[in-house]
């Protein structure tokens, strides 16, 4: 997947996501913002950073689907498929089951009983 980079919008990238770039694009890395991101977002406590102007070529496990998200608008992306976000898109680590709703222990029977684990939260 080719991205543009804009010139004040950084993206931050899980591990295995990098593959290329343009000259024009500075590459180097950078630490989870939280600790939650950092133990279970499956990017790791360092991630890359790659800011500048030009294009970056990412890469996957299959197909890249890009968002760019409304105030208010939240999605969720399971933390094993994750591939790059901007810098300033706040990152919560959350039990998928429930999506947040309900007490602890009933979002973590659901999201065990259905064999869903983590999920990011944007």
């Amino acid at each position: 997947e080719l991205v543009r980079l804009q010139p004040h919008a950084p993206l931050l990238l899980s591990k295995g996501a990098f593959l290329a770039a343009d000259e024009a694009v500075e590459v180097s890395t950078s630490t989870q913002r939280t600790v939650g991101g950092a133990l279970f977002s499956g990017s790791g406590l360092f991630v890359l950073r790659a800011s500048g102007q030009g294009t970056l070529a990412l890469a996957a496990h299959g197909a890249i689907m890009s968002y760019t998200l409304e105030p208010g608008e939240v999605r969720a992306v399971d933390n094993g498929h994750l591939v790059g976000w901007t810098e300033g898109m706040p990152l919560e680590m959350r039990l998928a089951g429930g999506a947040g709703r309900g007490s602890l222990l009933s979002t973590a029977f659901s999201s065990a009983a259905s064999g869903e684990g983590l999920m990011c939260f944007f």
